[in-house]
């Protein structure tokens, strides 16, 4: 997808909105007086919020005992989240580094109490943080046309790599960062050690997510812009950058999105309407979903590396708060929730 096309849908979003609610920033989730912080297997779930209401939201959900904390941000601080749209949440270090898109920051906190304790400014629209080595980590950014170079020992870019357009997700793998960009329809691969682009690969139109399989094998899914191009799930050779697989949808309409795998590598998981799964071994697309999406809006997903349940963010109208299916990986629901206002991204963190 462009970012025209990005900045179109964030609008026809906003016009969608049911009209009899009051427009602005509102208390769907109201922080606690307190935080239960004796959590051992902690989900994180970024709630995105409404473009330009600074109502985004952190939720903590406790996978032992399917309980939820919403709000944990401004419970912990004292404060609202401060931003809008929240993206992704990245653990590093025994911190959380919380990137907020149109607020053009990354909000640092503690992962054991939620407080914050720092912020990285002076970055463009960020997306997605990768930490690459002990001390540093990539950023990914929607308007940059680059990626930045993070030191975590002081939290602050240092420096930069130019790559040309809009960045997204990031796998680390042999010293390489493989990134998608969805302006120039490409695979890039980063050196860690020196910050330099070493490779390029073609690819199809708009990718948007990658996964590292338990083969080691790269898999990128495209979803053809909007309507531009049919989409693609693509395999890829880590060690010599070569195609080995390209999987076309049928459908011009498809558009899947949010590519994830399970703890060992085998299975794949992506949005295609309902949530589709595959193994890296099928010789073929899925031709049904595992899980329908009757009449939710199925936002984001993520899988438990641990468990292989599988978790389903439905973005509901994007006004009021969204809801959180958490299925077996058989497709089976254990249990649902409600969460903050566009829950997006899931972090899976144990101490």
């Amino acid at each position: 997808m462009s970012k025209i096309g990005y900045i179109f849908i964030l609008v026809v979003l906003l016009v969608n909105c049911n009209k009899e609610r009051e427009i602005g920033p509102q208390c769907v989730e109201c922080p606690s007086d307190s935080l239960d912080l004796n959590v051992a297997t902690k989900l994180f779930i970024v709630n995105e919020g409404n473009f330009g209401w600074g109502n985004a939201s952190l939720s903590l959900y406790d996978i032992e005992s399917s309980t939820v904390q919403n709000q944990i941000y401004q419970t912990a601080n004292n404060e609202n989240l401060v931003g809008d749209i929240a993206m992704s949440l990245a653990a590093i270090n025994g911190n959380g580094y919380l990137t907020v898109n149109n607020s053009d920051k990354v909000v640092i906190v503690d992962l054991t109490t939620f407080e914050k304790i720092g912020e990285i400014t002076s970055v463009n629209s960020p997306r997605f943080i990768k930490q690459v080595s002990a001390s540093k980590a990539y950023l990914t950014s929607l308007y940059g046309n680059k990626i930045y170079v993070i030191d975590l020992e002081l939290d602050s870019v240092v420096s930069t790599i130019q790559t040309g357009g809009w960045n997204e997700d990031l796998v680390l793998y042999n010293e390489r960062i493989f990134t998608v960009n969805r302006d120039l329809d490409v695979i890039q691969i980063v050196d860690i050690n020196t910050d330099v682009i070493i490779e390029t690969i073609n690819i199809g139109k708009s990718p948007n997510s990658l996964a590292l399989d338990g083969n080691d094998q790269l898999w990128v899914l495209c979803d053809g812009g909007f309507e531009e191009e049919k989409a693609e799930l693509i395999s890829i050779s880590t060690s010599d950058f070569s195609i080995l697989t390209i999987f076309q949808f049928e459908d011009i309409q498809d558009s899947p999105r949010n590519l994830e795998i399970n703890g060992d590598g085998s299975i794949l998981y992506f949005i295609n309407q309902g949530i589709a799964a595959m193994s890296i071994s099928d010789s073929s697309l899925p031709s049904s979903v595992l899980v329908s999406p009757g009449n939710r809006t199925f936002y984001g997903l993520g899988i438990d590396p641990k468990t292989g349940d599988i978790y389903i963010s439905d973005a509901r109208d994007y006004v009021q708060e969204g809801q959180i299916y958490r299925y077996a990986f058989d497709g089976i629901e254990i249990a649902n929730f409600k969460v903050g206002i566009i829950p997006g991204t899931f972090t899976f963190y144990s101490e």
